[in-house]
């Protein structure tokens, strides 16, 4: 048997498994970690060691909401959104809180401030010697496409060629800059900015199937990662394939942080 890790496929007998349990009244969550037994040198030299993560997953069941949040749902009707199987815990969770603020108002509200949000994105507050900045002009962020059997996520912190579609095909890796004619705003509590432009690829033979598109800033030495986007995997023979942007407001936008 194979499985499918950061370094493709493996297996299974070289891998150990460990399972996480996390439960409490109002999910069960179970995280799998794979790891190998013993070190492997890949075929480009580099040494994997067993101490590292090759492939990680997570399966969350929701058994019940809060008390309050069922009661919230029931006021503000059966579309308000908060229920199990109508988004991801975290976001329940965000917009539950949000509507409980807006019911209990005190002279003073613990928030992070929205100008700050945006300052975030305007690169503003450097919070690091390492990240002091020598100009005030754009940094330039890139997209680029990974196979399917990458292992990309909340984890990626930085851009790299592991997983990424091979430099064939009129393919480039790397990936492409995007258009950055939009300032970073703000629009009630949420901060967002997206690409001007749509990115695409013509005359495309993907060297695999894909199904992800990592955003990172070319400028940063590190090409720091900014997002992961993921969509339906697909392989592409000497086609035209298309990343069409999100509309550009707190709703839909491509980095909103609120």
């Amino acid at each position: 048997m194979r499985i499918l890790t950061a370094y493709g496929e493996m297996d299974r007998s070289a891998v150990i498994r460990e399972r996480i349990l996390v439960e409490n009244e109002h999910e069960r969550t179970l995280n799998l970690e794979y790891r190998l037994k013993a070190p492997l040198r890949l075929p480009d030299g580099r040494l994997v060691l067993p101490d590292e993560v090759i492939k990680r997953s997570a399966h969350v069941r929701i058994n019940r909401w809060p008390v309050e949040a069922r009661a919230l749902d029931g006021f503000l009707g059966r579309n308000s959104g908060i229920t199990p199987s109508g988004s991801r815990p975290d976001q329940a969770a965000q917009r539950l809180l949000r509507i409980l603020g807006r019911g209990y108002r005190f002279a003073n509200s613990q928030a992070m401030c929205t100008s700050f949000k945006q300052d975030i994105l305007n690169g503003l507050h450097a919070f690091g010697s390492s990240v002091v900045r020598g100009a005030t002009t754009k940094d330039t962020f890139n997209i680029a496409l990974f196979l399917a059997s990458a292992s990309l996520g909340a984890a990626t912190t930085v851009y790299s060629t592991t997983g990424e579609l091979a430099g064939s095909g009129n393919y480039t890796q790397g990936g492409q800059s995007v258009t950055n004619a939009n300032a970073p705003t703000t629009s009630g509590t949420t901060a967002y900015w997206t690409p001007s432009a749509s990115v695409s690829w013509a005359n495309l033979t993907s060297s695999g199937s894909f199904d992800c598109a990592l955003l990172y800033n070319n400028t940063a030495a590190s090409k720091n990662a900014v997002s992961v986007f993921t969509f339906g995997a697909q392989s592409i023979t000497a086609g035209t394939f298309t990343l069409t942007m999100p509309t550009n407001d707190n709703a839909n936008a491509m980095i909103r942080i609120g």
